[in-house]
């Protein structure tokens, strides 16, 4: 029911990933409603890990991008890797950039790939990527 919306807001410029949030996660939220909310998650003693949309009952955590694919996307791999209640990772990202050079979401599947033989060994059940 938000793919007119939030394909808009990918191609407007000073729009960031809580904007994005905004629209999927909250009380009556499409994540939201389904369980899913902001956990910040410590880590050791002096390190958190937060995430977008956690839901306890699933162990599903996950991140919403604008549109960094690059190495954000590897920060929010590691708050799936390193957070013992995490099981399933899911990352929403744009399709493409806003200016349309970039292909964000294929990027992001491509690099991701190699990882799926691993990732129970790594600690995940799944790793799923959703292009918006």
């Amino acid at each position: 029911s938000k793919e007119v919306f939030l394909k808009s807001l990918r191609n407007v410029k000073g729009v960031s990933s809580q904007d994005i949030e905004t629209a999927l996660i909250g009380a009556r939220k499409p994540l939201g409603s389904l369980g899913y909310s902001y956990t910040s998650f410590s880590i050791g003693n002096e390190n958190r890990a937060d995430v977008d949309g956690f839901n306890r009952n699933l162990g599903i955590a996950v991140e919403v991008e604008k549109g960094r694919g690059g190495d954000q996307i590897f920060r929010d791999l590691w708050k799936f890797l390193v957070v013992d209640d995490i099981v399933y990772g899911v990352v929403i990202i744009p399709i493409e950039s806003r200016e349309g050079k970039d292909r964000l979401f294929r990027t992001t599947v491509r690099k991701f790939s190699p990882l799926e033989p691993r990732l129970e060994s790594l600690g995940l059940k799944g790793l799923a990527v959703i292009g918006y």
